[in-house]
């Protein structure tokens, strides 16, 4: 259970703020992901809702899933493999 409160999607919608918006109807769909927490794998899903707190925070943090999954990030040949240690 998150020990902050957590942010709605109507909140989300409500503040204009259309990039979170994006991000909860991504995750959670259309539904209420505060009054119906719990995402199809089982977790509860409130690490986004509790991130929302903070709008610049959830920024950054999504910003990182948008890289890490962006079809435009190239990889080079040894970023499949443990990092090679020369020391």
């Amino acid at each position: 259970m998150a020990r902050l409160r957590e942010v709605s999607l109507s909140e989300i919608k409500a503040s204009g703020y259309k990039a979170g918006a994006h991000i909860f109807r991504m995750v959670f769909g259309d539904r209420d992901s505060v009054a119906e927490p719990g995402l199809p794998l089982g977790t509860s899903g409130n690490w986004w809702t509790v991130f929302a707190l903070s709008l610049d925070t959830f920024d950054h943090v999504s910003g990182l899933f948008a890289y890490y999954q962006s079809p435009e990030r190239k990889l080079g040949p040894h970023d499949d493999a443990s990092p090679a240690y020369s020391g």
